[in-house]
Order: structure tokens, then C-alpha cells, then sequence
């Protein structure tokens, strides 16, 4: 984690600290607990579109943001360039890892278990091509674009990140036997269909609404 000054690692700290506090009552206390770090999980209906079923002006996980860039026709947006990298895993991998907690709490209880995908690990500019990919495949459209922003454009001030985050798997592989099956572009295709299917048509009367609403707030303007 950064620097206090760097108010984006409150996020962080927040988690953390919750951790450390859950960990103090099982040892003083005798808490039985499990914590699990989800490491961006992904799948159908997984987050919100901005002006459908989220605020106009909030900021979705950055597949929910890539996905409403696609359906509008929008460029796809990457913070300082989409250089860094980040791993996906799978939702139905990731709650198998959790009904195994689940079924064998001998195993899990006083643990905490990182739950997610190493080989899924992928650059965000690289992510922005393979999704403008798939995208176009699927729906026989163009390809999209993508533009550069600063970090501190687009979150504000204070705004910094870690340029890799690979959780590492040995714990729940030597406790659980559990280990993630399912390729990037597999869970990328099925979670990409879902949001098509359900806001698709959505986003696009949405769009038609403000492009025929614009002339008269224009002129309301003047």
C-alpha cells in the first residue's frame, strides 16, 4: 500500500483492517472464521451499467466500464494507458473454492484464502483489445477504440495503484485441493453475452432519447 497522502489506498487499509480485526477475535476471543480475498471475480450479471441500473456518474469495476463503452459505441478508456495488471477469475470457480470452505471447516476455519486465477493475469490494455475482439465477433459490429487518460484526470487527486496483483494459491490448494479451471477468454465470452442480452437494447434507446432530446436543450441554452 502507498502513502497516506494517497487517499486512494484508504480502500485497501479498509479491507485490511477488517482482516486484522476479525483475526483478533478468533485469537482473544475464539472466533471460528474464514476470510476469503476475492481477486476480481467475473461473470454474468456481475456489476452494474452506469444510467441503466447504476448512477449516471458512478464508476463500475473496469469490465462493467469496458462493457458500457462497447454498447455505446464509446471509446474504451485506460487510466495512465491500461499499463497495469490485474488477474479474473471466474465466478463459478470462485464459489466452488467457497462451498469447499463450506463443506470442510476443519480445513478452512482460522485461515485466510486468497480465491482467484494466476493464469487468468492480464494487462489492462491488453484486456481492452480482447474484449473490442470479442465484442465485434459476437455482434458482427465495428471494432472500438480505446483513449488515454491520467489517473488523477479520472479519479481525482491522490489517485495511485499497484501494477500487479497475482494472489498466490498454495494455501487453498494444500487445504481444499482447490484450483481454478477456467481460461480468461472462456469466462470473458460468457459474462459478455449476459451483458449484451440484458442492456444492449437498453443502452441504445437510452442513446436514441438523448440524441433526439439534444436539439431542444440546445436551444434552451441560447
Amino acid at each position: 500500500m502507498g502513502a497516506v497522502s494517497a487517499q486512494r489506498w484508504c480502500y485497501a487499509c479498509a479491507k485490511q483492517l477488517v482482516e486484522r480485526l476479525i483475526y483478533a477475535h478468533g485469537t482473544q476471543n475464539g472466533l471460528k472464521f474464514t476470510i476469503v480475498r476475492p481477486y476480481n471475480w467475473i461473470g454474468p450479471r456481475m456489476d452494474y451499467i452506469p444510467g441503466v441500473d447504476g448512477k449516471d456518474d458512478g464508476q463500475p469495476r473496469v469490465l462493467a466500464s469496458f462493457m458500457t463503452a462497447l454498447m455505446k459505441g464509446d471509446p474504451l478508456v485506460l487510466v495512465n494507458g491500461g499499463e497495469v495488471f490485474r488477474t479474473f477469475c471466474y465466478v463459478e470457480d470462485a464459489c466452488e473454492a467457497v462451498v469447499r470452505m463450506i463443506e470442510f471447516p476443519e480445513k478452512s476455519v482460522g485461515h485466510t484464502f486468497n480465491v482467484g486465477n494466476p493464469d487468468n493475469n492480464i494487462k489492462i490494455a491488453d484486456l481492452a483489445e480482447l474484449m473490442i475482439d470479442m465484442y465485434s465477433r459476437i455482434t458482427g459490429k465495428p471494432k472500438g477504440t480505446t483513449v488515454k487518460i491520467s489517473g488523477e484526470e479520472y479519479y481525482g487527486k491522490g489517485y495511485e495503484d499497484s501494477d500487479l496483483r497475482i494472489p498466490s494459491m498454495k494455501l487453498i490448494k494444500k487445504q481444499l485441493d482447490w484450483e481454478p479451471k477456467t481460461t480468461l477468454k472462456d469466462a470473458m465470452e460468457s459474462t459478455m453475452k449476459v451483458f449484451i442480452e440484458k442492456y444492449a437494447d437498453k443502452l441504445a434507446n437510452k442513446k436514441r432519447a438523448a440524441d433526439e432530446a439534444a436539439p431542444a436543450i440546445r436551444a434552451a441554452k441560447k
